[in-house]
């Protein structure tokens, strides 16, 4: 007797249960994936922040990591990345090998230049009109932000000017009074800070400018004296881009209007940046008003108090589940 076959109503029908159910484990396998996709991502924020810390704490400088919110309703657009400072430019003034510098960037004198005691070991006296440039334009530009800095010697009222510029993208300065001053140029017009106190006269003191596209600070002998912090007018507006002066050399000093006096110790630091890592679907940082927009690392590998005045929370939500993930980030650099 012949085994009886299948009738075509019959496999039709199998091929519908088997094409539901293939969609019902379909959607609950996404919904699944969806909602272990922020504690995938949650692994590796906490990757990009150790990442900071250990970069600061080895390389003896600061780092950042800057937070993205994306859309405040999907979180499309979100990410995170971390940026070191890192050193390109640096000029001890040395007796014997004053236009000696790091990287190959020797420097070329201008002017009256005179050997003379150092914050640490020689220095350099400028005199009236004396400036120096770096060779190499484009490394100096810092495109991105970073830091300039330098030991300084005033030795007489009204004897301030330029200290180190990079043609039109960024300057910091000495008045005649002592009164730091800097600018830096964005795309659409140039801002700028001056402090309120002068630094002393006959008296090292260590200055420096901080910037990127979002703040400006000026520290004298570590200490902030003055700040500007980008505020966009509504919610969607966006820090306009820094608008680097590729061209020009470095200098320091100036042809006209120069610092007088004595200079040790210039550093020029950029602010690079690692591997941006992008909100996945169905994950966003949770509410800019719980989670700070920005961690900023010193070199001990502890939250600069500039910055930080209490532990930041990092916090993740799944559009998916409602779900919640943290990083939390102690003062002292501790991440949980």
């Amino acid at each position: 007797m012949r085994a009886r076959g299948f009738t075509l109503i019959e496999m039709l029908i199998v091929i519908g249960i088997v094409a539901v159910l293939t969609g019902i484990a379909a959607g609950f396998l996404g919904r699944v994936g969806r909602s272990l996709a922020i504690t995938a991502f949650r692994g590796e924020v906490s990757a990009v922040v150790r990442s900071a810390r250990t970069a600061a704490v080895s390389n003896d400088s600061r780092a950042i990591v800057e937070i993205g919110f994306g859309d405040e309703e999907t979180g499309q657009g979100g990410y995170i990345r971390a940026r070191e400072h890192r050193v390109v430019g640096v000029w001890q003034f040395e007796i014997g090998r004053p236009t000696e510098g790091a990287f190959s960037l020797d420097l070329t004198t201008h002017g009256k230049w005179e050997d003379c005691p150092g914050r640490f070991g020689g220095a350099q006296r400028m005199g009236k009109s004396a400036y120096a440039e770096a060779a190499e334009p484009d490394t100096l530009a810092l495109p991105e932000g970073g830091s300039v800095q330098a030991y300084v010697f005033p030795e007489a009222p009204g004897t301030g000017g330029a200290v180190l510029s990079k043609g039109r993208g960024w300057k910091l300065e000495i008045d005649g009074d002592g009164r730091l001053g800097a600018s830096v140029r964005y795309e659409g017009g140039v801002q700028m800070l001056e402090t309120k106190q002068g630094v002393p006269f006959h008296r090292w003191s260590h200055i420096e400018l901080e910037f990127d596209a979002t703040r400006m600070v000026l520290l004298v002998d570590g200490r902030e004296e003055a700040r500007w912090t980008w505020k966009g007018r509504v919610p969607e507006d966006r820090p306009a881009a820094l608008a680097p002066d590729w061209q020009k050399p470095l200098v320091i000093g100036a042809k006209s209007r120069g610092f007088q006096g004595r200079i040790d110790h210039v550093i020029v630091a950029d602010l690079s940046a690692d591997e941006t890592h992008r909100t996945p679907v169905g994950v966003q940082f949770f509410k800019p008003g719980t989670t700070a927009p920005a961690l900023y690392f010193m070199p001990s590998g502890s939250l600069d108090p500039r910055e930080h005045v209490c532990p930041e929370t990092i916090s993740l939500k799944s559009t998916v589940t409602g779900r919640f993930e943290s990083i939390r980030v102690g003062l002292m650099g501790d991440i949980h």
